[in-house]
Parts: structure tokens; sequence; C-alpha cells
């Protein structure tokens, strides 16, 4: 028999990546109990340095003519592969269906055969769903196969097909056909040879998610896939009257943007499944726009292109001035989210003394809204002295004065050090907040 490499090379990468979950899964394993054994409470969250998962795997799968529920231009697809006799299928499924319907049309969700041996009804099941599918009924078929999974004497196949509203002379006919049963082993074979060897298992976008692993996984990963489709060309830009004036991406947190309505001066921090003024759904935030759900349509709102692009504002010398002109490329923050600090000269002597030493408190974020790092205040040395410029640890800075923050770039604090005042756009606990610092006034 000549299996072709393509096949090989799927499935060893599933295989590969299987191996390595389970390795890496055990090291986890042996983490917490080093940090339970040393005073840790129980369920905290354990990372080792220098060690990652690995990467999840991309699976290709014919399913052209497979079932499908939801729009064939749907941004994320749903390939749950799956044996009908199974019941570990039907926790999936209400799993996957939840998913499906916070999101609307931007999900889809497709079926796809694995029989697996250890279920002996799975190819008659599997059969009878095709024929289901043959006269358009399958999702309806499909939920009662699933409902029934632990009745102590479910219904045959065929009263499964009556209660469904499928015609029985057609159903029976089709259950019959041999070629209908080749046609599930087919499709079964075609999944195994990709290196798919368990069921359910949910393919989203073709990323590999096992059904074991999916209540805590697949939420993120099917947000990482609606993030991505935020940027495609093909997503209609949204009417909407909104402007985003910032994206902010901080480790282990949810993707944040900041939103301003063009009607009202306070601006919005909003995440993903947040519903906008109008209502529009956020779906998910990317690095450079907004995937919208709005009246069954997806859309995207970008990143002002006002903010990123404009001419830098030349910053003037008096305290007023700078702050109304750093507003005019940030858009408007509410008052109370404004924080002003004065600078007396003695104060302004220490930073400019440990200028390099404050620099190093401050380490780089994930990519934020143009592909760069940001800066988050995360050390602990002179921890005083930041306190009274209004700086707490965990802020993001966005912005200072008429430039972005970016790692690599100046100092967050380049402006304060060199004109002896400066403007601070950061982000803390979610909130987008503006910190002025300026010279004590007389």
């Amino acid at each position: 028999m000549t299996v072709p490499y393509a096949d090989v090379r799927a499935a060893s990468a599933v295989e590969t990546y299987r191996l390595e979950r389970a390795l890496y899964d055990h090291a986890l394993a042996v983490a917490r109990r080093v940090a339970a054994s040393r005073g840790a409470p129980v369920g905290t969250d354990v990372m080792i340095a220098g060690l990652r998962p690995p990467p999840r795997p991309i699976v290709a799968l014919d399913v052209a003519d497979a079932p499908r529920l939801g729009a064939t231009h749907a941004r994320v697809e749903l390939i749950v592969v799956e044996d009908l006799a199974e019941p570990e299928t039907r926790r999936l499924d209400a799993l996957v269906r939840r998913m499906a319907g916070r999101y609307g049309s931007a999900v889809a969700i497709v079926h796809h055969d694995l029989l697996d041996p250890g279920h002996a009804g799975g190819l008659g099941a599997a059969v009878a769903g095709r024929c289901a599918h043959a006269q358009g009924r399958f999702w309806e078929y499909r939920a009662r196969l699933l409902a029934s999974l632990d009745a102590e004497r479910p219904p045959s196949l065929v009263e499964e097909a009556r209660m469904a509203g499928l015609d029985r002379r057609r159903f029976v006919l089709c259950v019959d056909d041999p070629a209908t049963a080749r046609a599930v082993r087919t499709a079964s074979a075609h999944a195994r040879a990709r290196g798919i060897a368990v069921t359910p298992v949910v393919l989203v976008n073709g990323i590999y998610v096992e059904g074991a692993e999916a209540p805590a996984v697949l939420e993120p990963v099917v947000g990482r896939a609606l993030a991505a489709a935020a940027g495609d060309a093909a997503v209609p830009d949204s009417p909407l009257p909104f402007d985003v004036t910032g994206i902010v991406q901080i480790p282990g947190a949810s993707p944040q943007a900041v939103v301003v309505p063009r009607d009202a001066s306070r601006s919005l921090v909003v995440r993903a499944g947040d519903t906008l003024p109008g209502g529009a759904t956020v779906l998910a935030i990317g690095t450079d726009a907004l995937l919208l759900s709005r009246d069954g349509a997806t859309e995207r709102l970008r990143l002002g292109v006002r903010p990123l692009d404009a001419p830098p504002i030349e910053a003037r010398d008096t305290g007023d001035e700078r702050e109304e002109s750093a507003e005019e490329a940030i858009g408007a923050v509410a008052p109370d989210d404004q924080l002003h600090v004065s600078v007396g000269a003695a104060l302004l002597d220490e930073v400019r003394r440990t200028a390099s030493d404050l620099a190093a408190q401050f380490t780089p974020t994930v990519p934020g809204a143009d592909g760069r790092p940001l800066l988050q205040l995360t050390g602990a040395e002179h921890a005083e002295l930041l306190a009274s410029l209004g700086l707490e640890p965990g802020d993001v800075v966005v912005r200072a004065n008429d430039r972005w923050v970016h790692a690599g770039g100046p100092s967050p604090l380049a402006e304060l050090v060199r004109d002896g005042g400066a403007m601070l756009l950061i982000v803390r606990d979610g909130t987008p907040r503006i910190v002025h610092l300026g010279p004590r006034g007389e």
C-alpha cells in the first residue's frame, strides 16, 4: 500500500503534538506539587520558566459536502470530528453550540465522521446521519441521536428518523445502500490519515483541539482566530460612529480597546463579548481592528488612522497647551480618569539622576496596536519615586506627549527628564488614564 507523504507528515504533526503535550502537562503537574510543598495555595497558576506549551498543529480536512450549521462565509469554521455513538460527543456539542451562538454568523459548525472502534453503534449512527443529511435534516437527527445516548432503550434509527421528520422510505433505502457505509469509512480513514486518532476533536480554522481539553482552551483559540479575521481585507469596514483610539494587549489578560463615540466625551474600554451603543457586539480584538457583529453581519472597526498617522503635534511651553494638543492625538479621556501631579525641582532632580534605573523598571508587553510591544511598569526598584509620579505597578504606558511608547524606544519618562513636564496616557486595570506631570505652581 502506498501512503501519500503529505498524509504521513500530517499524522506525524498531530502525534508529535500529543506526545509533547503529555510531557508538558506532566511537567506542570510536577511543578504544582513543588509549589504546594512550598506553601502555595491550592489552585495557584504555575508556569515553568523557559518551558512553553507545544504549538498546536494545523489539520486540513475535506468538508466540501459535509453538514454545516452556519454561514458558508463564516470567519471561523469549527469542524467537529466525532463518533455519533460516543457520549463525550454530547458534552462537547453543548460547548460548541454555545460558542457558535455567542459569535453568530462569524462562526459555523461542520460535522466530520470518525469511527471509534470502542463504540459498536458508531457506523450505524454515522450512516443514518448521512442519510438524514441527504434530506437536509442532519442537525435535527443528530440532536435526537445525542439526546438518546444514555437512554436505557433508545429508539431505533428508523424511529429517530420518523421523529426528526424524515421520509421513511428514502431513509431506509439510503441506510441499506452499501455506498453510504463506504462513504462513512472513507471519511473516517481520511481523518485518521491526517493524524486524528481520538474523538471528539474540534478544528478551529484547522487548529487542533481535543475534546478533553476543549472546555479550557476552545474559547481562547476561537477568539484568536476571530481576532486574526479582524484584519481580513474581505471584512467590510463598519459605518458606526466610533473611533478606536488604542488597542492594548497585556500578557495574561484579554485584549482591550479604547473606543470613543463621536457624539460623546467619555471613552469606552471594551473586551470581546461587550456590546457597543447601538447594539453591535465585539466579537474579537485584533492588533489593529475590532471584529463586530451587527444585524447578523460581520464588520471591522479599525484602529483610527487619525491618532496613528497624524503628523507629530508640537509640544508647547505651557502645560495647558501641551495637554490640549496631546489629547487631540489620543481621543478624549474623562476628567475623572486624569491625574495632575506637581513636579518640584527636588523631585525632578531625583528623576533625572535615576533616569536609567527608572527606565529599567518598564518591561515589554506583547505586541501592541501596531505590532510592537508597549511598556509596562513591573520593576520594584524606586517604587516610592515612581508612585510620587502617579504611576503604579501594572500600568501600561501607551503614549508620552506626542509619541507612542514602545519597547526599544525612549524611556516613558524621557519627556519629563528633558522638558520638566509630560503627559502620559496609561492603561490601569483596563481603564485609560492620563497623568499630567508638570512644574509645581507657585
